[in-house]
């Protein structure tokens, strides 16, 4: 039995590794969603001891985060980053090194607290009580608060069923959680230089927001329980569909093609990236040339005289803005992205990906004074 599970295990693992790397490499680039963990990995693998370098800094998103996960990861891909210096690879290499790691393509809490919550599970089945309580506070401390309604009623049902003490509970629980909220509030401290418990932050939050949706929806909740007890889809619908919206997901990074198109066409840069395009693939992984000069200030409008500083602006393509910096600057570039999905019986596929101009690369116009900052 156990050779016949070796047999199909293998082949799963090979699949499963296959296809998440092809999602990595079809998709290379990353949503504003994970931008956070992705540049924070960026910050220790270059930046290192000098935290005021880190982009965390300028933009810290509406509630912080841990760093132990893009410090894990970090350390894992630390000898690949060493060996890229060495042979002088581009960023993006390590980029992709980082999402790959552990067979991560989405560098997310919820992706980092995947695998804890796992191995947690199985702790759990098996009646290993100490690990899965240990593991359990881990993830719930450090990187999801809300998992504690999913192990909380494993727990609860371990009490319950009398093969787990509260004494026994206790004896476990409390030192774990000590632990991993020590380790939390050590190194999030450091980073964020202000003493913080990032994950006790989003806990607050969440509760605030869920308290005041179940208030204001209570009698609509039977719509919800309804709808929550439908299952959607079978193995094959869920195929497809996840083909389809891969395909679509390949032309959704326009942000990020426009910092490859940019360092294919320009010998010498200093751009502007505007929000638009900061939140569709382009990370600080894309900074490829150290002689370059990035910035991602949003409080810069496109009316702006400062406008005029910059060589070169990769922003969305609204005809509006290009309109307002045309005295300035001009299209070099235009970058497509997804539009929408056509639907054709008569076509195989039957199903197209619709594609139009997301984003535009400007490019300053000649005898434009070049000002510096």
């Amino acid at each position: 039995m156990a050779e016949k599970r070796n047999v199909l295990g293998l082949p799963l693992l090979f699949l499963l590794t296959a296809v998440a790397l092809l999602h990595l490499f079809v998709c290379p680039f990353t949503k504003v969603e994970e931008s956070f963990n992705l540049q924070a990995a960026h910050d220790i693998l270059y930046h290192r001891l000098h935290f005021d370098e880190y982009d965390h800094h300028d933009f810290p998103g509406v509630v912080p985060r841990t760093f132990l996960g893009p410090l894990f990861i970090s350390v894992l891909c630390s000898p690949v980053v060493f060996l890229s210096s060495l042979l002088d690879a581009p960023k993006f290499y390590t980029q992709l090194t980082v999402r790959a790691s552990l067979g991560l393509t989405r560098t997310l809490p919820n992706v980092f607290a995947l695998p804890i919550v796992l191995v947690a599970f199985t702790s759990w089945m098996a009646q290993k009580y100490g690990r899965f309580i240990s593991l359990s506070a881990l993830v719930i401390i450090v990187f999801r608060s809300e998992l504690c309604i999913l192990l909380g009623l494993m727990l609860l049902i371990s009490l319950l069923s009398r093969k787990l003490g509260l004494l026994q509970l206790l004896y476990y629980a409390i030192p774990a959680g000590i632990l991993s909220l020590a380790l939390t509030v050590a190194i999030d401290t450091v980073f964020w230089r202000k003493v913080l418990w990032p994950e006790g932050q989003v806990l607050c939050l969440v509760a605030a927001r869920g308290c005041s949706f179940i208030l204001c929806n209570y009698q609509k909740s039977w719509i919800y329980k309804l709808g929550s007890a439908v299952v959607v889809g079978q193995l094959l619908t869920n195929a497809a569909y996840s083909s389809i919206c891969l395909y679509v997901s390949h032309h959704n990074y326009p942000g990020g093609r426009g910092m490859h198109e940019l360092h294919r066409l320009l010998p010498d840069v200093f751009v502007h990236i505007d929000t638009y395009a900061a939140e569709t693939g382009v990370s600080r992984f894309l900074e490829q040339n150290r002689n370059w000069r990035y910035d991602k200030r949003e409080d810069l409008s496109v009316t702006s005289p400062d406008i005029k500083m910059y060589s070169h602006l990769l922003m969305e393509a609204n005809v509006t803005k290009i309109q307002l910096v045309k005295d300035t600057h001009q299209p070099l570039a235009f970058i497509e992205g997804y539009s929408n999905i056509a639907f054709n019986k008569f076509h195989f596929p039957p199903i197209s990906v619709r594609l139009e101009r997301k984003a535009v690369l400007m490019e300053r116009k000649t005898g434009q004074q070049k000002e510096r900052l």
